[in-house]
Order: C-alpha cells, then structure tokens, then sequence
C-alpha cells in the first residue's frame, strides 16, 4: 500500500503586502488564492489520498467571507481530502476565522484540524497527528503529545505541525513556537509535515518543511514550492519529491555601480533576470559611487523597467551621490544658480561631520534634477 500527500503550508491568504503600492499588491494577494487551484490540480493528477495544510492557511484570524469562499472554490478541483490547521497567523481563538469556516456549509472533503483530533486515512491504513496552534505563541512544544499515541504496528503515521524545529533552520521561524528536532523519531511518525518557514527545507529523511506555495518576500529561501510525498508502509523512508507552482518571482538586486556606466550596470542586473514579465517582482539596491547625471540615467533607467514589471523597489540608501564638474557645469556659474552651488560645495568641502557633506550633496542632486526637468520643458 502507498499514500500519497500533498504537503504545503503558508497559505497567508489575505496577506496585505503593506510596503507594497495597492495597485501591485492586488494581483499578489489574488495569486495566494489562484494557485492553490494549481495544487489541486496536481493532487488529482497524482492521485493524492490528501492535501495537508501545516498552518498559517490564512494571515489572520479575521479574513473577509468573500476571501473565504473564494478560497474553498479554488480547493474545488481536487475531490479528495483536504486537511487545513491553524498556524501563529491564524491560531484557533474562541472567535475568528475557523469559527467562521465551522459556521459555514463546507464540502464534506475540507477538514479544519483546529483541535489535536487524529485523522484517519485509507480506512484507518494511516494516521494525521495534527498540532494546531490555539494560540499565536506556545512555550510548549504541541507536538509531544505525538509521541505517546499509540497505533497499530502497520499504521502510517504522519505528525502535522507549525512551527521552528530546534537548531535546523538557516534561521529563526517567524514565531518562538519550538518543536524538538527529533520528534519524528521519538514519536515513531513516518513523515512529519511543518509550516512556518517559508522555504522548502528538509530537516531529516521523514521531517520537512514545504514552504509557502507563492513567494511573499526577498528571500533566496527556496520558495513556491509544493511536496509530493509518497510513503509504501510503516517504517519505510518516505519518498519526497520537489513540485514547484509559484508564479511571481521575487528578486533582489544589489548590482555595483561604475562610475559612469552606472545605468549600464543597472539595466544589465535586471537583463540577466531573463524576458521582463508581469510576474516578477524586484528590489534593487545598486552600491556605489554615482554622479548627479548618472543618478538621472539611473532614474530613467528603472522607471522604464517598473512599468514592464508586477512591481520594482528601488532604493538607493547604498548609492553615493556625487557631483561631477560636468554635473556643475550644466547648472550654470551665474546668478541664483551659480551662488547655490558654490555655497553647497564650500559646505561638502568643509562638513565636519558625514551627515553635513550628505545633506549637501543631496541638495545639489535636486538642483541638478530640477535643472533636467525644466531643460525638458523647453
């Protein structure tokens, strides 16, 4: 006998993506919901016994019922068995989202494991062992329980779990909720499904991490991914396999700026993504030394690639600005003008301290971007 799962988590739906324009964020926040249709498509195509949902199914415990129906419908395509369980975003409080999805009429395959209540699979065959959080932070390990429940000896025994496995992230989980490392031995468990990091990551041979199914942030994590795993019988190494069904690429950009290629630079870093696309979304931080007149190709640069792509952050906390002779030639030497900049370069040239030279260098960069903007009026 083989069972076969689907393991995600990480739904986040309704995640508001704040530092993010509304007019980007939409498609985002719709996409969390869209490609759960993608992984129900993929559970009937691998003729999966059950999908399971290891928390944090929706950012919050109060979601929209609009946004939950909308959630269920995408769970639509697959008629199989549906295992959700609350998370640190979406604890299983007196009142809030699961009540609500209990209020409502759900299809008989949708499962929401609010309580510690096994589940059995296959007729009994095999076991969910689920660890739903009741709470936005645990000081207590809820998956111990796990290791004193009993089964028959031939029963496949699956734990399902949110949480930060001791010492075996890259780094801390998003919440101070610690499961032991190794609570897939101690509890005899044939895989141990977890949420929380958002990255797909293998703890041990039976204990991994999906990650969340969309990427929500720049980080080289190894997100947007899926599980399928498949296990033959109790006992035996479970067979994991990788599936990816993200669509928006996150990437973060920090290119090096030379001197006066520096647009050059910028564009190169953003061609070397591949075809600009509606799906990607950058952050880009170029480090350097820029001129005023390479700082206002720059600028041109990246606003002619925000408008091929779902978004782009650009920062430029790492770029220095600084005014080149050709730079203060092209704001004149006489009148107002003239007097400005002179004052401004006595004051770089004498600031006693970084932020002083800063404040200046700065305002000549305005000066010489309001000079361009009216010289392009004319």
């Amino acid at each position: 006998m083989t069972i076969r799962l689907i393991h995600t988590a990480d739904w986040q739906i309704g995640k508001p993506f704040g530092n993010i324009p509304d007019e980007a964020a939409v498609p985002l926040r719709q996409q969390r919901i869209d490609t759960i249709k993608k992984i129900a498509t993929l559970a009937t195509k691998y003729s999966a016994d059950a999908v399971l949902v290891a928390g944090d199914v929706f950012d919050s415990f109060a979601i929209a019922e609009k946004t939950l129906l909308q959630t269920i419908h995408a769970m639509s395509a697959f008629t199989g068995v549906w295992l959700l369980m609350p998370g640190n975003h979406d604890p299983a409080l007196a009142e809030g989202v699961w009540r609500q999805l209990h209020r409502m009429d759900l299809p008989e395959n949708i499962k929401l494991l609010d309580n510690a209540d096994p589940v059995e699979l296959l007729g009994g065959k095999a076991i969910v062992l689920p660890a739903p959080l009741q709470r936005k932070h645990d000081s207590t390990d809820v998956t111990e329980w796990f290791d004193a429940y009993k089964t028959d000896a031939r029963v496949i025994r699956i734990g399902l779990a949110h949480g930060s496995v001791d010492d075996r992230l890259p780094e801390r989980g998003e919440a101070p909720n610690t499961i032991s490392a190794r609570r897939a031995e101690k509890a005899d468990l044939d895989y141990l499904a977890l949420g929380d990091w958002h990255g797909t990551h293998k703890v041990d041979d039976r204990t991994w991490y999906s990650g969340t199914h969309e990427t929500d942030r720049f980080k080289d994590n190894d997100s947007g991914n899926v599980l399928l795993v498949e296990i033959v019988a109790h006992k035996e190494k479970p067979t994991v396999t990788k599936i990816p069904v993200g669509h928006f690429r996150w990437r973060q950009l920090m290119p090096e700026i030379h001197a006066e290629h520096g647009s050059e630079d910028i564009n190169q870093a953003i061609l070397a993504l591949g075809e600009p696309s509606e799906n990607l979304v950058i952050q880009l931080t170029p480090r350097g030394v820029a001129s005023l007149k390479v700082r206002h190709l720059i600028n041109k640069v990246v606003a002619s690639w925000d408008a091929l792509v779902r978004y782009l952050d650009y920062r430029e906390d790492n770029l220095i600005g600084e005014a080149s002779e050709e730079d203060l030639q092209q704001l004149g030497t006489s009148g107002f003008i003239g007097d400005a900049v002179r004052d401004l370069q006595l004051i770089a040239s004498q600031a006693e301290n970084p932020e002083d030279m800063e404040i200046a260098n700065l305002a000549l960069q305005i000066l010489f971007l309001e000079h361009k903007q009216l010289a392009g009026k004319k």
